[in-house]
């Protein structure tokens, strides 16, 4: 699913299908970018080993994928801690000057860079990871709930991550209404 242009600059993604990995990568600009995507994805393949991820793969929006977009960037501070950096300046490109009316997109916008700043918050990495405010008065209730929602989700307990992803459902299917002007 891709909302708006603001999404199209989404960098990476993985699917597991059998025994098949894809990893498709898109908007590296370097090496160090290429290494960056691969490592975060490589978390998420092991994820997939663990039985973290739920049936059907990665959800389609970072707004339900929180908790598995934190545990792989917790993974990659741990094994690669050069690479957040890198991952930091990757997700400020993508929300730099992208601004949408749609709240669903918006809210997606809001979140790139909240798996890299809980990710350190919870290993106490001290990286500077600046937060974007959505501008939509619903979008940014939303966040709040769900950013408080993922902070008591362990992203490696299969179970944990079923129920985030159950509640955040009913959030995004409010904002989704929203954008279709219901």
């Amino acid at each position: 699913m891709l909302l708006a242009s603001c999404d199209a600059v989404r960098a990476t993604y993985t699917r597991l299908e059998g025994n098949v990995v894809t990893a498709e990568i898109g908007a590296a600009r370097n090496f160090q970018e290429v290494k960056a995507s691969l490592a975060h994805e490589l978390a998420h393949v092991l994820q997939f080993e663990h039985g973290v991820v739920p049936v059907g793969g990665l959800p389609p929006l970072r707004a339900l994928a929180l908790p598995l977009e934190i545990g792989a960037e917790e993974l990659v501070l741990q094994e690669l801690p050069d690479v957040a950096v890198r991952r930091l300046e990757m997700g400020l490109r993508r929300v730099t000057g992208c601004r949408t009316d749609d709240p669903l997109s918006e809210l997606e916008r809001s979140l790139v860079l909240e798996p890299l700043r809980l990710a350190a918050e919870r290993l106490d990495v001290p990286l500077y990871v600046p937060e974007v405010e959505p501008e939509h008065p619903e979008v940014a209730k939303v966040k709040k709930r769900l950013l408080r929602r993922v902070r008591r989700v362990d992203p490696w307990s299969p179970l944990e991550v079923q129920r985030y992803l159950e509640d955040a459902w009913a959030e995004v299917t409010v904002l989704a209404t929203l954008s279709r002007g219901a």
